[in-house]
């Protein structure tokens, strides 16, 4: 498991926003050598579009769509999912995080005041 903070000027959409974060992630993944990947979204939109449900605009968000999906390939298996916001509450908390503190990774570990949230995820 890791995390990290990054922060991207430009969205004008928190859908666009949330597709730029799986596909960071994903570069993210790559770059440790996870080869077996689950990525969560609680924006249900993006993640039909990953699964194939959805149609994909010639757009700034299908485009980061199809690198998303240009990038399954590198792994031995993938999958995205949907959840809820109330069982997505780590990574709203870590996104909200990366507005103060940019460019910070945590490797099998969360930040200390994230760590009430990352177990009540597990639940």
């Amino acid at each position: 498991m890791a995390s990290g903070t990054w922060i991207r000027q430009g969205f004008y959409c928190a859908t666009t926003a949330e597709a730029w974060g799986i596909y960071q992630a994903m570069i993210f993944s790559i770059d440790c050598g996870f080869r077996n990947v689950q990525f969560e979204s609680d924006c249900e939109k993006v993640i039909k579009l990953l699964q194939g449900t959805g149609e994909i605009h010639k757009n700034y968000l299908g485009t980061i769509i199809e690198s998303i999906l240009s990038l399954q390939i590198c792994f031995s298996h993938c999958v995205f999912s949907h959840v809820r916001r109330n069982g997505n509450r780590l990574p709203h908390f870590m996104a909200q995080l990366a507005i103060s503190v940019l460019d910070k990774v945590w490797m099998e570990d969360v930040p200390s005041n994230a760590l009430p949230l990352y177990y009540s995820d597990l639940i």
